[in-house]
């Protein structure tokens, strides 16, 4: 009897900001992405996930739409103004993004993508891939 060994594709190792006012999901998405073997930082608003973004690079920022002081919306455009990460692919996270105007308006403020919460590791595994391929 042979076993046949399966490649597993190498995930580039990404940095990565988790943006999300719900601690809950907050520790438990970060637990899922660290699993893949990424660096996260947290932050638990988008006033404190602005801070943070302006003075480190991030390869990935996964941003809450619905959160007090400042929403995804509004901190995903001010990233993009400017500082370490306004380059940085943002993605938006939400329980809900049922329907073209969510995602449209994601994507008209800025940012690159839009996933449902909770974060499904064969998704996330695959935009990656394709995010990867987008910058290169």
């Amino acid at each position: 009897m042979s076993l046949v060994k399966h490649q597993v594709k190498q995930l580039p190792r990404l940095n990565v900001l988790l943006v999300d006012d719900d601690r809950t999901t907050r520790e438990l998405s970060a637990a899922a992405i660290e699993d893949m073997g990424f660096k996260v930082t947290q932050a638990q608003d988008g006033k404190q996930g602005l801070e943070i973004s302006q003075n480190e690079k991030f390869d990935v920022i996964f941003m809450d739409l619905e959160m007090p002081e400042m929403d995804g919306f509004e901190a995903s455009r001010e990233i993009r103004k400017g500082g370490k990460s306004a380059n940085s692919c943002i993605v938006a996270l939400s329980g809900n993004i049922e329907g073209r105007d969510v995602v449209n308006k994601c994507l008209s403020q800025g940012m690159n993508d839009c996933l449902a919460k909770p974060l499904n590791k064969e998704i996330l595994t695959g935009r990656i891939d394709l995010w990867e391929k987008i910058k290169s």
